[in-house]
């Protein structure tokens, strides 16, 4: 085996490991960003759902849930990922597996810089052949596990359960969070239990004739609704219709 193929093969045991090893902290990575994106999202659209945040508002918790989440999954793998480079791989296998004596790293160092001065081309074809042979051992499931990643991807699965129970149990009311929060622009409304239809949205009505306003109530259909009726700059008067036979309407007698 000449030498070039011996240190193609330790490269390739090497890159091995370190793809497994970026596979880790990227995957370290995205679950602490869901572990906590999704209950920051669900206590932001709890929030904007019963006090109604303006857009402004959603803008702020938006770039507050991104750089929060970001960060946390930074610290817990992005921040680990590298491009390769063969010393600190052979160094991060030494330092796991015990008992290399450096081995990895030598070879690796005769690679870029060449045989030493003073140093015989047996002895180093011989540290060569050593460390391909070692390298060829190695099995990168072994040396980088995922075992550490149940905890988290247990924990990010059960948020993922609570959204799709939301989905499943309120849909409509998932979607619309899900526009406000992360598209704080669009003109998104919750879904309401009640919806109201005007029969006319818009009464163009000539001065002193009388207005009839109608609508149709489905849904949850209370007793009662109200009508708030505002003229000009005045203060506004609220009114209460009975609903029945699943609608309502208001008669303004002069307008």
């Amino acid at each position: 085996m000449t030498e070039n193929t011996q240190e193609k093969n330790l490269h390739s045991h090497l890159a091995a490991v370190w793809r497994r090893g970026q596979m880790l902290h990227a995957a370290a990575g995205v679950l602490a960003f869901f572990r906590w994106a999704a209950p920051l999202f669900l206590a932001a659209m709890a929030i904007d759902w019963l006090v109604d945040l303006p857009a402004p508002a959603r803008v702020v918790i938006l770039v507050a849930l991104l750089a929060v989440s970001a960060y946390k999954a930074w610290r817990c793998g992005w921040r680990h990922a590298r491009a390769f480079n063969a010393t600190h791989t052979a160094l991060r296998i030494e330092e796991h597996l015990g008992g290399l004596e450096s081995l990895l790293v030598t070879a690796v160092q005769f690679h870029h810089a060449g045989t030493p001065r003073g140093m015989s081309e047996s002895l180093c074809g011989l540290t060569r052949r050593r460390a391909e042979e070692a390298a060829a051992q190695l099995r990168a499931e072994e040396i980088v596990g995922f075992r550490e990643l149940h905890r988290p991807a247990t924990f990010a699965l059960g948020l993922a359960l609570t959204i799709g129970v939301l989905a499943w149990v309120n849909g409509p009311l998932l979607a619309a969070g899900l526009a406000r929060i992360f598209a704080p622009w669009l003109p998104v409304q919750y879904p309401t239990r009640t919806q109201v239809e005007l029969s006319s949205a818009d009464m163009v009505v000539k001065e002193g004739d009388s207005a009839r306003i109608q609508a149709r109530v489905s849904g949850v259909v209370p007793r009662q609704a109200e009508l708030e009726l505002r003229t000009g700059t005045g203060k506004s008067r609220v009114h209460e219709l009975p609903i029945a036979d699943g609608g309502c309407e208001y008669t303004i007698e002069s307008v």
